[in-house]
């Protein structure tokens, strides 16, 4: 048997007669050396090989042990069968031996492992937001989230969920069902998990190879309803509303258009009313979500309804005062403009820079108006900056500043406020300002 010793060679050590006086017995000694030589090295790898054994197996030990183990409650099927094959492969004797060599492919099975760990806490987050919660399925709010609890429930109600508010689900209960039974559904081939550049990668049931990442949980809308309007304005009356005051007010077609156009952008109702309208006139079939994620699109079919819209505006008539004489307009105290009556107009949009200069400062008053070459400037108490307001508007922003701006001063001064607020500031000299208030 060969060792790592090396067994003395007894013929070099013999004297040169054989038949030399103690010649037997000094060979006799050395093969009894070489033997207790042999047996001495033959402990010492055995303990060397013990020792690799134990450290291994350690290794071995620690692989092993940081596998999870998934549960099916909490997991849609699809994710559990996912979750247990990777588990019972990274579990296997021969992967674990094959990974636990060196600690290139310790890194590596630990990888594996991160990534099982990562994919089994993404499965249980994603099946507690589309399962849902049997109590909250229950109660008039939570019937209607996306959910798959919630959809079993409205079906159970016979549907008419969203009826009573003048919405339709254009998805059906086939359709939930549908996306149930695929969550529910196996399509991990057994046998064929493996790793894969660092991912634990499968064969499909379905066709095709899978890995273990997020992707998976990326559809939160399964069992989400698309809601479309059952009732909805059309143009025409969208421009007679209430909503539309500051269109048929626009003292220009394209003010008129900006002006539309800011609104119907900014609330959800009339962006659907513009989209039913459309698929209505056009035998189009968008859904909401289609609709609204897709920019282009949803321009368009907003710029075709408030063009429709715009086509029944008329240029204001000027208005008559019946007189020449200029007449200074009864301007009541600067508590006008921060007494709380501004914040009736200025909610309406509560995005334009004056709306929000009057909604952070109402407690500040105003001390007065003036010119400044072609902007009327409100003037605040306290410190508060000047807000100037161009008389020929360039941008949405400044085209609804002066809107409400007109509004309000028609409101408290009377029909033509504006007109005789602006014809008393602009008799004042350039730069010498004058208060109003």
């Amino acid at each position: 048997m060969a060792t790592p010793f090396e067994v003395r060679n007894i013929q070099a050590q013999q004297p040169a007669n054989p038949y030399e006086e103690g010649y037997f017995s000094k060979a006799a000694e050395g093969i009894i050396e070489n033997i207790n030589n042999y047996k001495a090295g033959e402990a010492l790898e055995l303990a060397k090989l013990e020792q690799e054994t134990k450290a291994q197996q350690a290794v071995k030990n620690r692989l092993r042990t940081s596998v999870g183990s998934p549960t099916e409650v909490g997991m849609w099927g699809r994710d559990f069968n996912v979750a247990q094959e990777a588990a019972k492969f990274l579990q296997r004797e021969d992967v674990i031996a094959q990974y636990a060599e060196d600690e290139v492919t310790q890194a590596q099975y630990q990888q594996a492992v991160n990534g099982l760990n990562a994919y089994m806490k993404g499965a249980e987050e994603y099946y507690s937001t589309t399962y849902g919660d049997p109590l909250q399925a229950k109660d008039p709010k939570g019937i209607q989230k996306g959910t798959w609890l919630s959809a079993t429930e409205r079906e159970a109600r016979g549907g008419g969920i969203y009826e009573a508010t003048g919405f339709t689900d254009r998805n059906t209960y086939d359709m939930y069902s549908n996306n149930y039974n695929a969550l529910e559904a196996h399509d991990v081939v057994p046998g064929t998990m493996r790793i894969e550049n660092g991912m634990l990668t499968y064969d499909r049931v379905s066709g095709g190879t899978g890995t273990l990442d997020m992707s998976a949980f990326q559809a939160t809308d399964v069992f989400a309803p698309q809601l479309e309007r059952t009732s909805y304005k059309d143009p025409a009356e969208f421009y007679r509303s209430n909503q539309a005051a500051h269109v048929r007010k626009a003292k220009t077609e394209d003010d008129a258009r900006a002006f539309a156009t800011n609104w119907v952008l900014n609330h959800d109702e009339n962006q659907m009313d513009a989209l039913r309208y459309y698929n209505n006139r056009n035998d189009g079939n968008y859904s909401r979500q289609e609709f609204m994620s897709n920019e282009e699109l949803r321009n368009d079919i907003i710029s075709s309804y408030v063009d429709e819209a715009i086509g029944l505006w008329e240029k204001p008539k000027p208005k008559s005062t019946g007189s020449t004489t200029k007449k200074k307009p009864n301007v009541p105290s600067a508590v006008a403009l921060g007494d709380g009556r501004f914040m009736d107009i200025t909610n309406q949009t509560g995005s334009n820079k004056l709306a929000t200069t009057f909604y952070e400062n109402m407690a500040n008053k105003v001390i007065g108006l003036t010119m400044s070459g072609e902007d009327i400037v409100i003037q605040f108490a306290g410190g508060i900056d000047d807000v100037n307001i161009p008389l020929t508007p360039q941008t949405n922003e400044e085209r609804m500043d002066r809107l409400r701006l007109e509004e309000y001063l028609d409101k408290v001064f009377g029909e033509g406020g504006f007109d005789k607020v602006i014809a008393e500031l602009s008799g004042v000299t350039s730069g010498g300002g004058m208060d109003v208030f």
